[in-house]
């Protein structure tokens, strides 16, 4: 149990101590000052909800000296400490006149902060004289949405007194902190309204992604109307043909049985080889009309149980004895071919 506590104490520590904060100039209850009410997790973001901005509740802590005094249309810089960057960022420096209520930009770092520990800066000569807050904020790349904020005690000497000009400031931009504006995992800040003081490695990496319109990403394919208006319906004209009777099979129908020989080939059994519509002609045409045959009237009586002509064996030929068949031999049938109607 106690072994589970002190590692949660030291990655704890461990965690409060990886940010980034700011050292010179140093900042209300840093560690790197004198005093003796310390914050040990001044590189921790401000409160989601806003809560602690600005300088998480530490502008109007009373101090006996300033951390730094600096002269108006003169130079500055910072000093940062830490190691978790968060892949860089964006950060800005201002100056408050006011404990915290607006703060006035005087220098932005777009991309790549803070990736070196060190930046300078430039106090504008219209920045009036007098005690004032100085204030770094960082916008991190990589990791949560969240605003870094540490401010300082400093003085302004040889202000030129126009505090018209210095309110014509931009406002420091604000996010992540409960007010409505969060920034984009990924990508540096790009500030609405930098200043003209402005460095850094990246200014365009903050707009928004290529290709993130809704119109570009609904288009439809362009086969999809191809393929809508080609025809279902386009192989239906191939049966049209296959309905039409080739005329050989025509005439086969038409013609009549009696051209053909009984002896030679069966006109039913061609006909119904070739098309369907030819059985109903060789039905309806009664045997009897053929004219090449003739049957004797003594054999009428036994014609019914004789095989048809085209299952039995040619006409030419006598029909031999068979008991099965009715007939008594070949003097009971007498077959003659009138030859003549013969082709």
């Amino acid at each position: 149990m106690h072994s589970l506590s002190l590692l949660y104490l030291i990655a704890a520590a461990g965690s409060a101590l990886g940010h980034i904060e700011m050292s010179e100039p140093v900042p209300f209850r840093s560690r790197f000052g004198s005093g003796g009410d310390v914050d040990y997790s001044m590189t921790s973001p401000l409160l989601a909800d806003g809560s602690n901005f600005p300088c998480k509740g530490y502008q109007h802590d009373s101090v006996s000296k300033p951390s730094a005094t600096y002269k108006a249309g003169g130079s500055g810089e910072i000093k940062l400490a830490g190691t978790a960057t968060h892949g860089g960022g964006s950060c800005q420096i201002s100056l408050s006149y006011d404990q915290g209520k607006t703060f006035k930009v005087i220098e932005s770092i777009i991309g790549g902060c803070p990736l070196p520990m060190q930046y300078s800066f430039k106090i504008p000569s219209s920045a009036p004289s007098g005690e004032a807050l100085l204030a770094w904020t960082w916008f991190n790349k990589i990791g949560n949405r969240e605003m870094y904020m540490n401010c300082a005690p400093v003085s302004i000497e040889g202000g030129s007194g126009d505090k018209a000009a210095f309110d014509k400031l931009p406002d420091i931009y604000v996010a992540n902190v409960g007010n409505g504006k969060t920034t984009i995992e990924g990508q540096d800040v790009v500030f609405p309204n930098p200043g003209d003081d402005t460095t850094g490695t990246d200014k365009s990496s903050g707009d928004a992604p290529a290709g993130s319109s809704a119109a570009g990403n609904a288009s439809a394919p362009a086969a999809a109307s191809g393929a809508a208006s080609t025809p279902d319906a386009s192989p239906a004209a191939s049966p049209t043909p296959a309905a039409n009777t080739p005329a050989a099979n025509t005439s086969a129908a038409n013609t009549p049985a009696a051209n053909t020989p009984a002896a030679n080939t069966p006109a039913a059994n061609t006909s119904a080889a070739n098309t369907p519509a030819a059985n109903s002609p060789a039905a309806n045409t009664p045997a009897a009309t053929t004219p090449a045959l003739q049957i004797n009237a003594n054999a009428a009586s036994s014609a019914a149980e004789t095989p048809s002509p085209s299952e039995s064996a040619p006409a030419s030929e006598s029909t031999p004895s068979d008991a099965s068949s009715g007939i008594g031999g070949s003097d009971n049938l007498r077959i003659t071919c009138n030859c003549s109607s013969l082709p």
